[in-house]
């Protein structure tokens, strides 16, 4: 059959309806008619279409598309059937054993595939087949180990933990050294504080060890949030008074940088560490400090939002200057206009290249 005979077949459905269920006059959406066929047209209709040669039906479809009254329905079935489509794969479901001989085994050809597989499946299998996965990947790839890593952080095994310290000898990845200090017993951190040390921070073996006799706390190593930190995380007995001094010198000499803080919102939380050291001043039991903070903040708060400007980020310099001056009522009277100076020099598009904040939502 020509071909210009087989589209007048197949688009007799379009102004044809048969049975009850049928409209007597096509069904129209918008401009496009929506072919309409009864399960028996349809599967005839189907049978048709394979008769036919792919390289036909492309033509057909084709000369369809250019009749405006032609159901879209139509075109996309001859499309679709005019297109190979190979079966689907069946999923396998093969036993973890075996992926994790195709991951050990870097001659398999699988290693990329049975990691794949075991992390997809992970989360399904028992507790002694998780372990297997984990201790394999501990002694894999620095990716997989790191993959472990921060499950074992927040989800610890006591089972794991001659893996992990194998591990850690092997890679020293700072994600197993927050393992070692959240999971691990004093003894080993202590034998391992040089290291851990260096990866992970001074402050948070401190944090951790430095009750310990044999620990030999060094105060010149932390920087003031830090000691903070650790003060509190020891459940120390601080000297209140220097604490809050303490507190106020790292607002005054903070090196605040306008090029970041332009894009955060004008609050002490939008200074690094203050959120930190406002936590440990609540543990450490220093009420009337924080009190005392509250009023700071509110007069300082009170005299920006007096200031008019065309953007609340443009308050920066006024709110710095303030709150160096509340805190250190002999400094530079000179203080509002020099900030505000530098706050223009840092942010004016000429002189600032624009770097995204760590912090900063792209989206």
């Amino acid at each position: 059959m020509e071909i210009n005979q087989l589209i007048s077949v197949l688009r007799k459905p379009e102004h044809r309806y048969e049975g009850e269920d049928f409209p007597k006059e096509p069904v129209i959406l918008g401009r496009e008619i929506v072919l309409e066929l009864s399960p028996d047209q349809s599967k005839i209709y189907t049978a048709i279409l394979k008769t036919i040669p792919k390289e036909t039906l492309v033509r057909m479809a084709a000369q369809l598309k250019r009749e405006p009254d032609c159901a879209i329905s139509l075109v996309d079935k001859i499309e679709w059937m005019s297109q190979e489509h190979h079966p689907k794969s069946s999923i396998k479901n093969e036993p973890i054993g075996r992926l994790l001989r195709y991951y050990l085994d870097k001659k398999s050809k699988k290693v990329v595939y049975a990691r794949t597989q075991l992390r997809s499946r992970f989360l399904h299998q028992s507790y002694q087949e998780q372990n297997k996965i984990m201790k394999a990947f501990l002694n894999g790839s620095k990716d997989d180990c790191e993959w472990a890593a921060r499950y074992l952080r927040d989800n610890w095994r006591k089972e794991m933990a001659e893996a992990v310290s194998a591990a850690w000898d092997k890679t020293g990845i700072q994600t197993l050294a927050y393992v070692i200090l959240r999971h691990f017993p004093d003894d080993y951190i202590l034998k391992e504080q040089s290291k851990l040390s260096e990866i992970a921070g001074y402050q948070y073996v401190c944090a951790r060890v430095g009750n310990d006799p044999s620990f030999v706390f060094d105060e010149s190593r932390l920087n003031t949030p830090d000691y903070f930190y650790v003060m509190a995380k020891l459940g120390r007995n601080v000297d209140a008074t220097a604490m809050e001094q303490r507190f106020y010198d790292y607002l005054l000499t903070y090196p605040y940088d306008y090029r970041r803080l332009h894009f955060k919102p004008l609050s002490l939380l939008s200074i690094d560490s203050v959120d930190r050291m406002i936590w440990a001043m609540g543990v450490l039991g220093m009420q009337d400090a924080l009190v005392r903070l509250l009023d700071f903040l509110e007069r300082i708060m009170r005299t920006v939002q007096d200031v008019h400007v065309n953007d609340d980020q443009d308050r920066w310099p006024i709110f710095v200057a303030y709150m160096k001056l509340e805190i250190d009522p002999f400094e530079d009277i000179d203080i509002i206009e020099k900030e505000q100076l530098r706050y223009t020099e840092e942010t004016d598009p000429k002189n600032f290249v624009f770097e995204y904040p760590d912090d900063l939502p792209l989206f």
